[in-house]
């Protein structure tokens, strides 16, 4: 954790997903609302960082018992809490993510479409309720997109219809 967190700033967004002072401020959040708290052996930013790690990465409880030298009891129990809670704080109607769609595109064209990894696609954000039923899909970004961009592109347009919580 320490490493990580002194360490330089890509680190902390390749390990947690999220930039050091946006991860501070999630746990100083968390912890002046009484949402989680410290224990004897986990403070609140390992269980977040057990949580962000295992979300981020598609981590199975089994790496990341190695990484944070916890019992696969424990881990699951930090996810857990965790997860709880910014259920409860984020108000959540489901969850969005991005996708690379292959794409066929003239040769002018080719060079925005080329993803990182090389391949021509189409950057494509969808978004599901939690029993998996799509409620929002934005296709057609090209492929050298960053899903933030796209994500604020959305949340810019009111024509999108992006869904919010209801009101209330």
């Amino acid at each position: 954790m320490t490493q990580v967190l002194d360490g330089p700033h890509e680190l902390c967004r390749e390990m947690f997903r999220m930039d050091k002072h946006v991860f501070h401020k999630l746990c100083s959040i968390l912890r002046q609302r009484g949402l989680l708290r410290d224990t004897c052996g986990v403070m609140i930013e390992e269980q977040l960082a057990i949580f962000l790690n295992i979300i981020g990465h598609n981590e199975r409880n089994r790496v990341i018992q190695e990484r944070f030298q916890h019992s696969g009891e424990t881990i699951s129990r930090y996810f857990n809490n965790v997860l709880k809670v910014l259920l409860i704080i984020q108000n959540c109607i489901g969850v969005i993510d991005g996708m690379h769609i292959p794409a066929h595109v003239p040769a002018k064209d080719q060079s925005r479409f080329r993803n990182k990894k090389g391949f021509l696609s189409q950057n494509v954000l969808a978004a599901c309720t939690f029993d998996l039923q799509f409620i929002f899909i934005y296709p057609g970004w090209e492929g050298s997109a960053a899903d933030s961009r796209v994500l604020r592109a959305v949340l810019d347009d009111p024509n999108q219809n992006f869904p919010h919580t209801p009101e209330g």
